[in-house]
This record gives structure tokens, sequence and C-alpha cells, in this order.
């Protein structure tokens, strides 16, 4: 799948323009520095496409939940599928040594059973791999998505602070981009499910 481009205002233009901006900044108008703190460059322009950021971070993970609502509902219902089909096959034993007719035909009855049971039970199964593999491919996209913005921008800071400072730029003071948060609040939300999925799939046939 080709990696989705996320875009900020401003990213586009050419960076003679962010270099001019950062020379204006620091050098004329005094509004942008090295923070003492942090040691890292500071300005309006800084923290605007900081905050531009976190807020396409936020978008983007409301964007994973909802490619996977419907797959997680899935999910949901298998489980509680696989629980039941798990709770029959403990419960419906047929007789080892059946004797009369009809006891011979409850034992074939419930092997009959028995058999849907399993059939049933490998199909759950394989669904909620696939399941699986798609909440770990969409979740693994929207990192990669956010990666590759946040380089970029860190890319274009890199090219702010040059202006601003007329010097080369060590990435020290390049402030950092980070999105993390963002999911961890989404695995706090899905972390009980996904773990019960991945347990049921281990228990199975020992997946990771």
């Amino acid at each position: 799948m080709k990696q989705k481009t996320l875009k900020i205002k401003g990213m586009s233009i050419p960076r003679i323009f962010t270099w001019l901006q950062g020379f204006f900044h620091g050098r004329i108008i005094k509004t942008a520095g090295i923070d003492e703190e942090t040691g890292q460059v500071c300005s309006g322009y800084v923290a605007g496409k900081c905050k531009l950021f976190n807020e396409l971070a936020s978008l983007r993970v409301k964007q994973l939940e909802h490619e996977l609502k419907a797959v997680r509902i899935e999910a949901f219902d298998l489980m509680a599928q696989e629980a039941q089909i798990r709770k029959n096959l403990e419960e419906d034993i047929a007789n080892d040594t059946p004797l009369t007719i009809n006891e011979k035909r409850d034992a074939n009855r419930c092997v009959s059973r028995r058999t849907s049971y399993m059939k049933r039970h490998e199909e759950i199964i394989q669904r909620l791999g696939e399941i699986d593999n798609k909440i770990r491919s969409c979740e693994l996209n929207a990192k990669e998505e956010l990666d590759a913005c946040a380089s970029a921008l860190q890319s274009r800071f890199a090219t702010y602070a040059h202006g601003m400072l007329l010097k080369p730029v060590q990435s020290r003071i390049i402030p950092t981009v980070e999105y993390r948060y963002c999911f961890d609040i989404y695995r706090e939300a899905h972390e009980i499910e996904d773990q019960q999925i991945r347990y049921i799939l281990k228990e199975v046939f020992n997946y990771e």
C-alpha cells in the first residue's frame, strides 16, 4: 500500500521562504531564539506548527478508530461465539459405549454437532487472524504516515533555524515533534480486546 502523505499548512512553500522567515524572526524582529530551559528553537512559527501537528495526529488517530470500528465490532461478536463453542465442546460429549439404538443415535448426533462446532471454531480463528492482521496493518500505516510528517516538519524547523542563526544547525536544538500520546490513549482504549484476540490466536496455534 502506498504511504499516504499527511500535510500541514505551509509545508509546501519553497524552503527559501522558510529560511527567510527564520532570518526575519531571529535577526530583524527578534521574536525567535533558543529557549534557555530546553536549548531548542523557540518562536511563534515553531509553536504554531507543533500545534497543527498535534491536531493532525489526533485527527489521524480518530480516522484509525473509524477504519477499524467495523472489524472491532465483528471481533467482539466472534470472541463471544468462540467462548460459547468452547463451552459446547466441553459439555456436549458423546457416550463412549452406547448400548441402545437411541444412545447410538444420540452419540451420532453428538459427533455431528461437535464436527459442526469445530468447523465454526476454525472459521472464527481464521477470521480473527485476518482482523488482527488488519488492525496491526492499519496501526502501522498510521504511525508511518505520522513519522514521515514529523520528520518533514523537523526538517522544516532546521531550515527555519538556519535562517534564524545564520550558522550550521545541530539536531539537539530542533524541537521534538511527538504523537505517541495519541496512540497511548488509543491503545489504552483497546488494550483488553486486542489482548483477548491475540490470546485466543496464540492458544490455538501459538500466533504472534
